[in-house]
């Protein structure tokens, strides 16, 4: 399984490393500039079936990335994490479709179940 994770939050990026299996996933960090462009170029080019998203370093994008890139592969999951508390950006965010929306700073445990949920998910498949 493909994982693309577009953040440059550290404590993020380092939590979601350990969680993943390398045997079973590949996991790539777009370290880009947040330019809506290359990042619907990064994640069409690389077709992955989950994508983290980091609304701190999309915004104020993120809602219109999330709807291309829910165009252009409507089965892809969307994990999305924010240090936004307002209710306009959940407003916003969810109905968009994402499977997991979170405020951050995040636990180890809250990725960990996440994850557990996602390949139970996967298995059913």
């Amino acid at each position: 399984m493909r994982i693309l994770c577009i953040s440059n939050d550290e404590q993020l990026l380092s939590i979601v490393k350990n969680e993943i299996d390398s045997s079973q996933s590949e996991f790539s960090i777009y370290e880009a500039k947040p330019d809506p462009l290359e990042v619907m170029s990064t994640v069409c080019s690389m077709s992955p079936r989950i994508v983290i998203i980091d609304d701190d370093v999309l915004k104020p994008n993120s809602a219109k990335i999330l709807i291309s890139i829910l165009k252009v592969n409507p089965n892809i999951k969307i994990i999305f994490f924010t240090s936004d508390s307002s209710l306009e950006l959940g407003r916003e965010i969810s109905p968009l479709g994402v499977l997991y929306y979170g405020l951050k700073p995040i636990s180890e445990m809250e990725i960990t179940s996440l994850f557990k949920s996602i390949n139970k998910q996967e298995n059913l498949t």
